[in-house]
């Protein structure tokens, strides 16, 4: 009875032992809290943004661009309909969201603001290959150059070349505009 006692005691005392050495490992495995937080929605409150300037953010370790239209930015972008492929987004008519990461070879866009003395209404220019995009992250036909790209996608009778900057999924309520999955 006592052999017994004293076997059931050491292979107690050898369990804990084991579970707390492996303890740190197996807490290894969980996400840290930076992981969690990037993983986490990005919020922008409303009141911070303002019309006709982008507000840029990170979510995910990707840039993104905010912006609050106006009635004339707006308009300024159906200027650009007949140029591009995808129609603007009627939920949230006032706010863009695009990822600022170029479609073709992932360069990273940079603001171009409307300029007084030509047609560009102001967008988004891809720095390495020159492609223009509007400020919904649609690219601006013309800009495209006529190589040998499969076509992307299809409106109509017109073929796009490069797709547009991508749009994430957002939700605005309560003066918030929430990027998330």
């Amino acid at each position: 009875m006592k052999i017994k006692l004293t076997i059931a005691v050491l292979g107690l005392l050898i369990l804990l032992i084991i579970l707390g050495l492996s303890s740190p490992f197996f807490k290894s495995w969980q996400p840290s809290a930076q992981a969690i937080n990037a993983g986490a929605p990005s919020k922008v409150l409303i009141k911070d943004l303002t019309e006709g300037v982008p507000f840029d953010v990170e979510w995910r370790g990707k840039p993104y661009s905010i912006l609050l239209l106006s009635q004339q930015g707006k308009a300024e972008l159906e200027l650009f309909a007949p140029h591009v492929c995808r129609p603007t987004d009627t939920k949230h008519p006032s706010i863009v969201v695009v990822e600022k990461v170029s479609s073709y070879l992932g360069c990273i866009v940079v603001h171009q603001p409307k300029q007084e003395d030509s047609q560009w209404q102001g967008g988004y220019r891809d720095p390495c290959h020159g492609y223009l995009y509007d400020y919904a992250g649609r690219i601006v036909d013309n800009t495209a150059p006529a190589k040998n790209f499969p076509p992307h996608a299809t409106s109509g009778t017109k073929a796009c070349l490069l797709p547009d900057l991508a749009v994430p999924n957002f939700s605005v309520s309560d003066g918030v505009i929430t990027i998330h999955q």
